[in-house]
């Protein structure tokens, strides 16, 4: 549940600071960067907690 709430408050986060900006050129491409990594580090995270969970 909480991997699926850190990503949806990632990608709020990631929408607004890009608007927030202001520049219209590499919009998309710096808010799929940005939820590329978002989702590497929860997937990161997931696999460690999932590790812990089986020791």
């Amino acid at each position: 549940m909480w991997i699926g709430l850190s990503l949806a408050g990632c990608t709020i986060g990631t929408l607004s600071i890009q608007l927030a900006t202001g520049q219209k050129e590499g919009y998309v491409h710096r808010v799929t960067l940005s939820l590329v990594g978002a989702v590497i580090v929860l997937a990161a995270a997931t696999g460690i907690f999932a590790l812990a969970g089986l020791l």
